[in-house]
């Protein structure tokens, strides 16, 4: 038994005061602000595996096939060709681990690269995201 789960089962509910239960099982907003942020921790650790840790392999899941069908042939979004090298590594990246494979659809969605705060040592970090 965590514990606050008893106050969950009383069926408590917020109230302004800042102190503990009052005798109409209202919580405090002190006691509430802690719950919350147990619950969060026992969020993250119980769904420990699908949260991603920076460095920490990603994953996927293949089970889902389809084709988007459409009908105009024009480039929707040009890739920055400054940042083409860091593109690549990470397309590189996430086809050697098995979490995109190589499509034969003229199609894609949107690419863009968000710049990250710099490592330790002041590189520039980026991060390559699609919509």
């Amino acid at each position: 038994m965590r514990k606050y789960d008893w106050i969950v089962r009383l069926g408590a509910m917020r109230h302004r005061s800042e102190g503990g239960v009052n005798r109409s099982g209202y919580v405090g907003a002190a006691v509430v602000k802690k719950m919350d942020h147990i619950r969060a921790d026992n969020v993250t650790q119980h769904f420990e595996a699908v949260f991603h840790t920076e460095g920490g392999p990603l994953s996927a899941i293949g089970r889902v096939r389809h084709e988007i069908i459409i009908p105009d042939d024009r480039v929707v979004y040009i890739k920055p060709q400054a940042l083409m090298d860091v593109i690549r590594q990470e397309l590189k990246d996430l086809l050697d681990q098995g979490i995109i494979r190589e499509s034969i659809s003229p199609y894609c969605s949107p690419l863009w690269v968000v710049p990250k705060p710099p490592d330790a040592q002041g590189n520039l970090r980026h991060r390559v995201v699609v919509d």
